[in-house]
């Protein structure tokens, strides 16, 4: 059975461009009916943030990628927490240093950056320069005893080529005289990435690592303890990144929201999210632009994914948003906005009055976050200045906004009934009776009404508003022109 995994670091909030791997880990898993870990690598202690992991699982749960084994819901191979895991890898790490395939290593931070320092002043790779690799044993158990401080590090055999066969960038061909001899076990006991990684993938049995291609090439490293462990590696596709405006550069904090976090908190909806990510840098081979996530499921292939980064263009992710936002019944869009305007000072639990005023945003939103501004108008009176009534583009001089409120406020206070098709009926009458355009009658009425430059239509917010509150704003705009 082919598995797959994710495996984020409790690092703080789950980055987008690591959603979507995970999202293309997920969907090949789940078209070849495998199975799909979650396994959380917390060994880098300096870089644990306290409910990193907590974050992540919300993350998943908010996108709806459900995983068949994890942290939260066990399964045969677990535990799924690396810090649970300790003492599997001292005795893989054990292991490799009684075959001769790893060593233990003395040199202090002090002596490692002097090394560093002299490799960079020669123009030389930055890399372990072997000191401790020929010590003599008995010299190694004698500081050992003495209590001196150790890292274990693998041994790299010399004049090696080592070909990572990936999935998606093709063979990829790396010489070991150029591989560093990477820290397997840190001196607190603690595994590095490259130990820990290949013990867990092997244990879990996982069959296909696919993965950010930022860890390419760890993977001829990793590739060696496969071959140091007897075992057989998995299957590797290394995911290219997530890149900013102008695909010069990953995408950061710099360009905007980048969290799974952010984005929910700025009202994207999960599923327009999940269909984004998997257009940047997979190609269905079709014009289809909109797949719910079994479809993804049944067209994914890794033969189909870009071997370059993909550009992270908001506007995009914004129109497509928008229009999932447009599929929603309102009974649906309603109970999603409610919890972006609960806390609002403005707001009046009422769902029925809510619906109504929905129903007139829905078209103009592009996320549930935009409802927040153009909902307030539809509960209080926003404050604005004559200004806004008054519009040279839309040829409202004062006399004329005068002229139109006050004949408004006259026809509009014996209207019945008080539905969409009078009201705009209303509206035109007076346009055509007194000689007017339309701008001229329905922009001061939708500036009285929403007080701002951007709202839904006069005659529909007439309507939401209802008779009564109707006229009072304009009243209200009457006062301020004259």
């Amino acid at each position: 059975m082919i598995k797959t995994r994710f495996a984020p670091s409790p690092t703080g909030f789950l980055h987008i461009g690591g959603l979507k791997t995970a999202l293309f880990s997920y969907l090949f898993a789940k078209k070849h009916q495998g199975h799909y870990i979650l396994r959380i690598e917390d060994t880098d202690r300096k870089r644990f943030v306290e409910g990193g992991m907590e974050q992540i699982l919300w993350s998943f749960t908010w996108a709806g990628l459900a995983f068949d084994e994890g942290p939260n819901i066990g399964g045969p191979n677990g535990p799924y927490i690396q810090s649970e895991r300790l003492h599997l890898y001292k005795q893989y790490c054990d292991a490799l240093v009684q075959k001769g395939l790893a060593y233990p290593c003395f040199c202090t931070p002090e002596r490692l950056e002097k090394m560093r320092e002299e490799q960079q002043k020669n123009h030389q790779a930055p890399k372990y320069d072997g000191h401790c690799r020929m010590l003599d044993q008995q010299e190694v158990k004698e500081r050992i005893q003495k209590g001196e401080r150790y890292v274990i590090r693998m041994k790299i055999p010399q004049n090696r080529t080592i070909v990572v066969h990936d999935l998606i960038k093709g063979d990829v061909i790396y010489n070991s005289n150029d591989m560093d001899e990477q820290v397997l076990m840190k001196s607190d006991g603690y595994p590095t990435y490259h130990l820990a990684v290949v013990v867990d993938d092997h244990l879990m049995e996982v069959t296909h690592v696919i993965r950010a291609d930022e860890w390419l090439p760890s993977t001829p490293k990793h590739i060696l303890l496969y071959e140091y462990f007897g075992w057989e590696p998995p299957a590797f596709a290394h995911v290219p990144p997530l890149l900013a405006p102008g695909g010069k550069k990953k995408l950061s904090k710099r360009e905007g929201a980048v969290s799974v976090d952010e984005f929910a908190k700025q009202g994207y909806l999960p599923e327009a999210m999940i269909n984004y990510l998997a257009l940047l840098g997979w190609n269905p081979g079709t014009t289809q632009e909109f797949f719910t996530l079994e479809e993804l499921q049944e067209q994914f292939s890794l033969e189909r994914c870009q071997k370059a980064g993909a550009v992270f263009d908001y506007k995009r992710l914004n129109w497509m948003n928008g229009q999932y936002i447009r599929k929603k019944t309102i009974p649906e869009l309603t109970q999603l906005i409610k919890p972006f305007i609960e806390q609002e000072p403005w707001y009046r639990e009422d769902d029925t009055y809510l619906e109504k005023a929905v129903v007139e945003i829905q078209p103009r939103i592009e996320t549930l976050l935009d409802s927040k501004e153009m909902l307030r108008s539809f509960y209080e009176n926003v404050p604005y200045e004559k200004d806004l009534i008054v519009n040279e583009k839309m040829n409202v001089t004062p006399e004329i906004a005068l002229q139109s409120l006050t004949l408004l406020h006259e026809k509009l206070t014996v209207l019945d009934p008080w539905e969409k098709e009078t009201i705009q009926k209303t509206l035109l009458d007076i346009v055509q009776m007194h000689h007017l355009r339309n701008s001229q009658v329905f922009w001061p009425l939708r500036a009285v009404l929403s007080g701002k430059p951007s709202s839904p239509g006069a005659f529909e917010m007439a309507y939401v508003l209802g008779k009564k509150e109707t006229l009072q704003r304009i009243e209200k705009g009457i006062q301020k022109v004259q």
